[in-house]
């Protein structure tokens, strides 16, 4: 009886520690993603500006 609530209890803290290592590769995943969009978007908008200038 006793190393069946062992075994429980074993899974409730890896199922635990299994869903907080989850959240946080989503959390890392986002900023990555966001990071990247952002650099994408810088370069967009340095060609627009070289566009208008070379336009001007």
């Amino acid at each position: 009886m006793a190393d069946d609530q062992d075994q429980d209890t074993e899974r409730v803290q890896i199922r635990d520690r299994f869903q907080l290592l989850r959240a946080d590769l989503a959390e890392v995943s986002d900023q990555e993603w966001a990071d990247e969009r952002d650099d994408e978007m810088r370069v967009v908008r340095e060609w627009a500006a070289a566009r208008r200038r070379r336009v001007a």
